[in-house]
């Protein structure tokens, strides 16, 4: 069992506390990072450049694999669409983000034995989710798949109904992930 914890900032800060949520971390088997960007970043914090932009959800990622209390990274988009939103970019693509950058993620998931969840909403929604995938298939960082299903108020929104994850699924298929799958 699992929880996803939001992340708050490009350190990799979030409100776990583990000495004063013991008890909860205790009963579940690993913490889940959620790297969400929209609502966190005040309009007038927000990088005044795309360049900026970047930089500061890469280092938000980073942090996040570094951070030994969570073992899974969620949707990990690099923030495409909500840059998209804020003017950034003018398509929801990978191709927006420096290879060398998708790289580094990559090799820190490898390197700190993390979990990458392939996320049915980011596969559908993000153009080129192809190139992270099999990125970190090339890494054997073990990758795991959700629907995005959040509550049961959004049956208004059947795409994302909870167990819905085939398209995530063919994802990592068509990339050769198969064998990496990580099933808790």
């Amino acid at each position: 069992m699992s929880a996803e914890v939001e992340i708050v900032d490009d350190k990799g800060s979030c409100p776990i506390n583990p000495r004063k949520h013991y008890e909860v971390l205790e009963a579940l088997d690993y913490l889940s990072a959620a790297p969400h960007l929209g609502e966190l970043i005040p309009e007038g914090k927000r990088p005044k450049t795309s360049d900026k932009y970047i930089e500061y959800v890469h280092r938000k990622y980073i942090s996040i694999l570094e951070n030994e209390l969570f073992k899974v990274i969620l949707h990990p988009d690099y923030g495409v669409r909500d840059g998209v939103k804020w003017g950034y970019f003018k398509t929801s693509s990978l191709k927006n983000i420096p290879e060398e950058l998708l790289d580094e993620f990559c090799e820190v998931a490898a390197s700190e034995d993390k979990v990458v969840e392939v996320n049915e909403n980011t596969v559908n929604a993000v153009e080129d989710y192809d190139i992270l995938v099999r990125k970190l298939v090339e890494r054997g960082v073990k990758l795991t798949v959700g629907s995005d299903y959040h509550y049961f108020e959004q049956k208004d929104f059947p795409e994302y109904w909870v167990g819905r994850t085939q398209n995530a699924l063919k994802t990592i298929i068509r990339n050769h992930g198969q064998k990496l799958l990580w099933i808790p």
